[in-house]
């Protein structure tokens, strides 16, 4: 319990220094400090783990998930401030911030198969169906139909177009859990996984704009929006209260039933 009090004052004092580096457009300390936070992210996550008894998979992909981006964030730190080799240029650096989405739409995955069988199958997917439209609606009007978006074949291109089709699959998968499932009450540990997921996916789509608009410029304030999904993930680790409430209708009556399923 030390030790995780320890490393959460530590990630959050490591993150106000890094969100005030960014601000102030240092290089030097916003690449240094960007894996540092992801990394305590981590720790605090792992320290956490044993605290948890459902959805432990979950969990598990969001630790997957701040390692990744305190891998890549490190790789960036090598190539701009060792190896001076402009990481923005480099398809395989940017193929690995792709991956956190990725596995941030797995955990979502798994959050849905554990639930599954709690939920009406049928309205789940005209509430997926619906969410879909509306949010593929609005990504075209407020992005696509504002940038040069054209088919290509390189390897810059899918990239970008594979975390959107992630990004998309995450905030529509997580609206549709939250209508279908009728969540009533939600504690602060899953408030703050959700605010971290929604502030992950938001930003990503403003940085797909940007970076197809040619931009996106480094150690900005949306590195440091970015990284404040980390960190919200790894507090939400150390909430204690029961997470949501969950209506569910029975078979033969009209009552709801609050689901007491989700505990940690």
């Amino acid at each position: 319990m030390l030790k995780q009090k320890y490393a959460e004052t530590t990630l959050v004092a490591t993150f106000i220094i890094y969100f005030i580096s960014v601000l102030l457009q240092s290089n030097f300390w916003g690449n240094l400090l960007s894996p540092v936070v992801a990394f305590l992210s981590s720790l605090v996550i792992y320290l956490s783990l044993k605290n948890i008894k459902d959805f432990r998979i979950c969990w598990l992909f969001l630790l997957f998930y701040t390692i990744s981006w305190g891998v890549a964030d490190f790789i960036w730190l090598l190539y701009d401030n060792f190896f001076h080799i402009n990481p923005v240029n480099v398809a395989s650096i940017n193929a690995l911030y792709t991956v956190p989405n990725l596995l941030l739409m797995v955990s979502i995955t798994c959050f849905y198969a554990l639930n599954l069988k709690k939920w009406n199958l049928y309205q789940l997917v005209l509430d997926m169906l619906a969410i879909s439209a509306i949010l593929a609606i609005l990504l075209w009007s407020f992005i696509f139909s504002k940038t040069p978006l054209h088919f290509q074949m390189n390897f810059e291109y899918i990239n970008t177009m594979t975390y959107i089709f992630f990004d998309f699959y995450i905030i529509s998968g997580m609206s549709a859990a939250f209508i279908s499932a009728g969540i009533k009450k939600m504690s602060r540990r899953y408030f703050l996984v959700i605010a971290g997921t929604a502030v992950v996916t938001f930003i990503d789509y403003y940085y797909a704009y940007i970076y197809l608009m040619k931009l996106y410029q480094e150690n900005t304030i949306i590195d440091g929006i970015y990284m404040m999904g980390n960190v919200l993930f790894a507090l939400g680790q150390l909430m204690k209260q029961p997470t949501f409430q969950i209506r569910r209708r029975q078979k033969q009556s009209t009552r709801w039933k609050i689901s007491e399923n989700l505990k940690n």
